[in-house]
């Protein structure tokens, strides 16, 4: 990454599975396929509403500032693709990184190569083994199990499939940068959610019958300062091709792998709350936060995209 930055999921990735995704092989470690090319990008109409980083930067601060003053909210950003309704990555007229206008045709595809997942991984490790203990720098690994229901609930099974969260996600606010000089674009999104019940036997057949959507999950997330990098490997099942129970294992399924960095907003919400007091050293503060937000997110763009060239991997899925 550019600089050393401070220390938690297509689009429809606020619990809407997408339509379409790859599909990539392997756990931790290369050798790597090289990723194939789709036809050539095709340009789109709709304009930028900023241009240049500091009205980027003003984007972000207006987001999470306004994200603040709300109670179970959280801001993230994932690098993908913005394409078009045919899957492939818009190319607007600009020699810069732009935010771009919400057009009806255009969604966020969020998903990276193996050879983009595999470099930051290997960067993110090299920071944590340098940083060693006790410097605001932590790393865990986890595997879950995210079932969704067609009212938009989401219920979230550990390992040995208890229920640790149920949750209802709402997107409040979404930012999309057009990156033409990276392999990724980005999407910033701001969202609620609402605690719900867990659900009393979440592998009984009646349950599962309320569920069109079964992700699962293994995430490797590095909290660094203010911030929080996940890298996750997703397999998606979905129940019209058939699930009675948890176990999986011989369905169809759909693979992707994704990059996100999510804020410890806490964090950021103290230093807001010093700002709307009137004090001057919180405002410069939580600016200051944005920023180094934004930095390192470029900085990841940067390291993601140097492996490979701006091109979409191939769809594929599997059994």
């Amino acid at each position: 990454m550019s600089h050393t930055p401070p220390k938690r999921g297509p689009e429809q990735d606020d619990g809407t599975p997408p339509s379409k995704r790859p599909r990539n092989s392997g756990d931790m470690g290369p050798p790597l396929k090289p990723v194939e090319a789709p036809p050539s990008p095709e340009t789109v109409t709709h304009g930028p509403v900023f241009h240049g980083m500091d009205d980027e930067l003003k984007a972000i601060i207006s987001m999470v500032g306004e994200t603040c003053k709300v109670d179970e909210t959280e801001v993230e950003v994932r690098l993908g693709w913005l394409v078009n309704c045919n899957m492939k990555r818009i190319k607007p007229p600009w020699a810069k990184s732009s935010v771009v206008v919400s057009d009806p045709n255009v969604t966020f595809d969020a998903r990276v190569s193996e050879q983009s997942f595999y470099k930051v991984n290997q960067e993110l490790n090299k920071m944590v083994e340098q940083a060693g203990a006790g410097r605001g720098v932590s790393y865990k690994k986890t595997k879950t199990y995210d079932l969704f229901t067609r009212s938009n609930e989401r219920h979230e099974l550990d390992e040995t499939f208890n229920p640790v969260a149920s949750v209802i996600k709402r997107t409040s606010q979404t930012i999309d940068m057009y990156n033409p000089r990276q392999a990724y674009d980005l999407r910033f999104k701001a969202s609620t959610e609402k605690k719900i019940p867990l659900p009393t036997s979440p592998t009984s057949p009646a349950f599962l019958k309320t569920i069109t959507t079964i992700r699962v999950k293994e995430r490797r997330s590095y909290a660094i300062d203010c911030f929080i990098f996940d890298l996750t490997t997703i397999d998606e099942y979905a129940a019209g091709d058939g699930f009675s129970s948890l176990d999986l294992a011989g369905l169809k399924k759909k693979h992707k792998l994704e990059i996100e960095v999510e804020l410890q907003l806490h964090k950021f919400k103290a230093e807001k709350t010093r700002a709307a007091a009137g004090n001057a050293d919180g405002r410069i503060k939580f600016n200051n936060m944005c920023k180094l937000f934004l930095d390192n997110v470029r900085g990841l763009t940067e390291t993601a995209s140097a492996v490979l060239t701006p091109t979409l991997p191939v769809l594929r899925e599997t059994v």
